[in-house]
């Protein structure tokens, strides 16, 4: 017997069985598809100070701004195939494509970014989404609470 595909909401819950809604993982009840939903985690960005560091919280994690002569750990880059200022034709003059060193997918380079890895030639970019996934992961390693499904 063969299973029959499903995709589950991570933000209500719901279970779709429909092809459709399984091959674009897409929710008929908040109608958003996952990555919409996580996009909506990403750029939700709060200001915060804490532990006598300035950052911003960003899908549920602190991020702290950089400090003077401070290590570059990674360029944080939006793919291309998903980004709301793409879809309104509305790109940065003079933007470039690259690739995430992580998953390969193509991302979008500002001339501001393009500057950075020109800077820092030996720091990996990254997409928001495999950046997501490595904080979950030591997260989970760290034992502390994920981060909830609703944004």
């Amino acid at each position: 017997m063969v299973e029959e595909e499903s995709y589950t909401c991570p933000k209500c819950g719901m279970t779709s069985y429909h092809p459709d809604d399984v091959k674009h993982e897409y929710c008929a009840n908040c109608h958003k598809t996952k990555r919409e939903l996580e996009m909506e985690g990403y750029l939700n960005l709060v200001l915060e100070h804490r532990k006598g560091e300035s950052g911003v919280r960003a899908a549920g994690h602190f991020i702290p701004f950089m400090k003077e002569g401070q290590k570059l750990d990674i360029i944080l880059c939006v793919r291309k195939d998903w980004n709301p200022l793409e879809e309104r034709k509305v790109i940065v003059p003079g933007s470039q494509t690259g690739k995430c060193d992580t998953c390969g997918h193509e991302i979008w380079l500002a001339p501001s970014t393009q500057e950075l890895v020109k800077q820092y030639p030996n720091t990996p970019t990254r997409c928001m989404e495999c950046v997501n996934k490595q904080l979950e992961e030591e997260k989970r390693r760290r034992g502390e609470p994920m981060k909830e499904s609703n944004p």
